[in-house]
């Protein structure tokens, strides 16, 4: 699978959008798993923020399973997302992980 969207910063904002909304109570501002609902998990959730560094994350079809699928192969309390975000979404919330989740750098919100 290759991510049909550019990187682009239109894409990267949408990303960093469906991230606040669905990804950040567990997985933090920046990543790290640290987000308010994230503490009561266990397995704590993934340290995404590195992920965004390795290689791995470059592999468009691993990061579009990884949030379609969730974490139910892995045993994590991580929820699929395919049936609750679109293609479009995932696609560009991957892009905004594979970037290094930008936003953390810039100050937004």
């Amino acid at each position: 699978m290759r991510n049909p969207l550019s990187p682009s910063p239109a894409t990267i904002a949408q990303g960093a959008a469906v991230y606040d909304a669905n990804c950040l109570s567990c997985h933090g501002r920046g990543g790290k798993g640290d987000g308010s609902t994230g503490h009561g998990l266990s397995p704590s959730p993934f340290d995404i923020a590195w992920l965004s560094e390795m290689k791995i994350s470059r592999f468009d079809g691993f990061m579009y399973w990884a949030v379609a699928e969730g974490g139910a192969p892995f045993d994590t309390s991580m929820p699929p997302f395919k049936d609750k975000l679109s293609s479009d979404e995932i696609w560009a919330v991957t892009a905004y992980v594979q970037a290094g989740l930008p936003r953390k750098r810039q100050g937004h919100r």
